[in-house]
């Protein structure tokens, strides 16, 4: 997470900011803005969740 919350991921070592992304999801992004140390993406879709962590009775 980087300090404003977005997502943060590693594509072949290029950082991607991702705004609303969260840890442990996988999203279809589409980039939106490319730097020369950065890029920043738009979650199209949600393409897995991690499952509910259940508590034990």
């Amino acid at each position: 997470m980087s300090k404003r919350n977005d997502g943060v991921a590693k594509v072949n070592g290029f950082v991607v900011f991702i705004a609303g992304g969260k840890l442990g999801e996988t999203y279809r992004v589409k980039i939106v803005k490319v730097g020369n140390r950065y890029a920043v993406g738009e979650i199209v879709s949600n393409e897995q969740s991690m499952p509910e962590t259940q508590e034990e009775e």
